[in-house]
C-alpha cells in the first residue's frame, strides 16, 4: 500500500538528509481573497527578522507538482508568502498576523495534500527547521502529579526515522508507522491509530503524553491530561483543526523483540480467497496475540512483540500450512526475529519502495468484531473484498490497529478503531499524465469498493489519512460519536475558522470556500485542476 514517504523513510534510516515537501493540513482565514498592503507585509517581515519569503510558480492555478523523492503532490504555491518557522514564537507571530489581517493560512507539513486554489495573499508556515528529537529518561507532564517515565519529545519536522534512531540508541520503543512520514509530530500522528505495535501498545495517539500547541488565538499552550482538557481530547484523534502543534512528547516503551512472518507469492484469485478465509477465521485470536502487519494479493507480513519465537510458530501454524500448499507459487518464505522495532522498520521499508512519482487513490474501512463472530459475517466480508478485487488494482488487509486495547484516556478518533481486528484498504494508481476524467474515475472506483464494506460494517469507520474522500458519512467514519463534541470545541477554540481543510472538523463543504474549487466530491489529493 501507498505511503507518502517510503523513500524518505529509507534515507532517514540510513542517515541521509531528507528533502522537505509542501503539504497542507490547514487552510484558514477569510474565505474571500484579502487585500493586505505592502506596509503590513513589511512589518510582519520585520517581526520575523526578514525571513518572510515570496513563493512564485510558473504553473497555473491549481496546478499539481510531484516530488519524486517523497511521492507527495502539492498545489501551486503561486503568489504565496512563506514563513520558515524556526521557533514556536514564529508560529505565534504568524497566527496573530493571520488573525488580525484575515490573510489565509496554509500550514505545511507532510500530511496528504488537498488541492486548493492558490490565494495571492496567503501566508504559509514551513517547519523544516523545527526537527529536534530528545530522549527524556524521566518525563512528568506539566502540572501532573504522576510518576515520571521515559519519553521521546520531538518537533514537527522530526522524521520518524530520526525518532526511531534516538529511541533505539536509548534502548526504548516508540509506537509509529513502519514506513514513517518525514513529519512525525503533527498531521498524521494527530489522526492516526495504525502501527504494527498498536495491537500491543495502543495507537500513536494513545501514546501521546504532552503537546505544545499554538492555538488560533495566538497563544502557546501546554496540553496534557491535566491541562487544557478539551484540546487534550480533540487533538488526539480530531486532527489538526484545533491548533498548530510545535512539540509532541510520546511514551517510550522498553525495547522489544519482534517475531515476523513474511511470505511473497504469485497472485491469483484462489490464493487471495484462501488467505482471506484463513485470516478471517483467526482474526480475533491474532489480534489478541499482538499480531500487526498486513496481507494482500501477493504477500503476507505479520509481526508481534507479544509472543516468543516458539509461540509465534504455533500461532502461525495454520498459515504456514496454507503457504506450504502453494508450492512453486511461493517466492519467499521466512520467520525472522527482529531485535528492536528499528530492526523491523529497516526490514519492512527495504521491501516496499514504490516507483518514483507514484501516487494513489485510496479508500479504507475498519471491519469491526461482530463481522468475525458469525459464519455469514465472514462470508460477506470475503465476498466484498473478492468482488472489489475483480476490478481494482490492489487491496490490502491491515492488522495494525489497537484492537482490544482499552485506552488509558479517552481519545477523539472513532471508537471503532478499538473494536476492529482489521482495516481494509483499496487503491488505484494515479499518474500526473492522466486527464481529470481519468483521475476522477480512479477515485470513484475505490469509493465503490468501500461501499461494499460500508454495507456490512454499519457504525464502523475508517482511518482519516487514507480514507475515501467521497464518503458521504465522513464525520461518522472518522470520529463516530465524538464528532458533536469536537464541533463544539472547534467553535470555542477557532471561531473564525483560521485552521480549515477538506473534511476537517467544522468543514462546511466545498462550496463554503472558493479555495476548494479544485475539489470535487470524488477526489482526494492529485486530481488535475485544469
Amino acid at each position: 500500500m501507498h505511503d507518502s514517504s517510503l523513500v524518505s523513510a529509507l534515507l532517514g534510516l540510513l542517515g541521509i538528509s531528507q528533502i522537505p515537501v509542501i503539504s497542507e493540513y490547514g487552510l484558514g482565514g477569510s474565505s474571500n481573497q484579502v487585500a493586505v498592503g505592502e506596509g503590513a507585509w513589511q512589518a510582519f517581515n520585520a517581526t520575523l527578522s526578514g525571513r518572510l519569503e515570496h513563493s512564485t510558480s510558473a504553473s497555473g492555478p491549481c496546478a499539481m507538482t510531484a516530488n519524486l523523492l517523497m511521492n507527495v503532490t502539492s498545489p501551486s504555491s503561486q503568489g504565496k508568502k512563506m514563513v520558515e518557522a524556526r521557533s514556536t514564537q514564529d508560529v505565534v507571530d504568524t497566527i496573530r498576523f493571520v488573525k488580525e489581517t484575515g490573510v489565509p493560512l496554509v500550514t505545511e507539513n507532510l500530511q496528504s495534500e488537498y488541492c486548493a486554489s492558490p490565494v495571492s495573499n496567503a501566508v504559509a508556515l514551513w517547519f523544516r527547521r523545527m526537527n529536534k528529537v530528545e530522549f527524556v529518561p524521566k518525563f512528568t507532564p506539566e502540572r501532573c502529579g504522576i510518576p515520571s517515565s521515559p519519553a521521546i519529545s520531538f518537533q514537527p519536522s522530526a522524521g520518524l526515522g530520526h525518532i526511531y534512531t534516538v529511541a533505539d540508541k536509548n534502548k526504548v520503543t516508540v509506537v509509529g508507522g513502519s514506513l514513517p512520514p518525514l513529519f512525525g509530530g503533527e498531521g498524521k500522528i494527530l489522526a492516526d491509530a495504525t502501527s504494527v505495535l498498536a495491537p500491543t501498545f495502543g495507537s500513536m495517539i494513545d501514546n501521546i503524553v504532552e503537546m505544545e500547541v499554538v492555538t488560533p488565538d495566538g497563544e502557546i499552550r501546554t496540553v496534557n491530561s491535566c491541562l487544557e482538557s478539551d484540546l487534550w481530547f480533540a487533538l488526539r484523534g480530531g486532527g489538526s483543526a484545533f491548533g498548530v502543534v510545535t512539540r509532541v512528547t510520546v511514551r517510550a516503551h522498553p525495547k522489544v523483540t519482534l517475531q515476523t512472518f513474511s511470505v511473497k507469492f504469485k497472485p491469483s484469485q484462489a490464493h487471495s480467497r484462501e488467505i482471506l478465509t484463513l485470516a478471517a477465521r483467526y482474526a480475533i485470536q491474532w489480534g489478541k496475540e499482538g499480531w500487526g502487519g498486513r496481507f494482500g494479493p501477493t504477500e503476507v507480513v505479520l509481526t508481534t512483540p507479544s509472543l516468543s519465537k516458539e509461540e509465534a510458530w504455533h500461532s502461525m501454524a495454520p498459515l504456514l500450512t496454507l503457504v506450504s500448499n502453494m508450492g512453486d507459487d511461493v517466492k519467499e518464505n521466512s520467520m525472522t526475529t527482529h531485535h528492536g522495532f528499528m530492526d523491523f522498520v529497516k526490514f519492512y521499508a527495504s521491501q516496499h519502495i514504490p516507483p518514483p512519482g507514484a501516487d494513489y487513490a485510496l479508500s479504507s474501512r475498519l471491519v469491526n468484531e461482530p463481522v468475525f463472530m458469525s459464519k455469514h459475517g465472514k462470508e460477506d466480508l470475503i465476498k466484498a473484498i473478492m468482488t472489489a478485487s475483480t476490478y481494482l488494482e490492489s487491496w490490502a488487509v491491515s492488522l495494525s490497529v489497537p484492537y482490544g486495547i482499552q485506552p488509558m484516556e479517552e481519545t477523539s478518533i472513532t471508537p471503532a478503531f478499538y473494536d476492529s481486528p482489521w482495516i481494509v484498504y483499496f487503491s488505484e494508481s494515479i499518474t500526473p499524465t492522466m486527464t481529470r476524467k481519468e483521475q476522477l474515475l480512479k477515485y470513484s472506483t475505490v469509493g465503490k469498493a468501500a461501499n461494499y464494506l460500508r454495507f456490512i460494517t454499519p457504525g464502523s469507520g475508517t482511518y482519516y489519512a487514507q480514507a475515501d474522500r467521497s464518503d458521504p458519512g465522513y464525520t461518522q467514519s472518522f470520529w463516530g460519536k465524538n464528532y458533536n463534541r469536537l464541533q463544539e470545541i472547534k467553535k470555542a477554540r477557532d471561531p473564525k475558522g483560521i485552521l480549515r481543510s477538506w473534511q476537517s472538523v467544522g468543514w462546511k463543504g466545498p462550496s463554503s470556500d472558493p479555495r476548494f474549487t479544485c475539489h470535487t466530491r470524488a477526489n482526494f489529493q492529485t486530481v488535475r485542476c485544469d
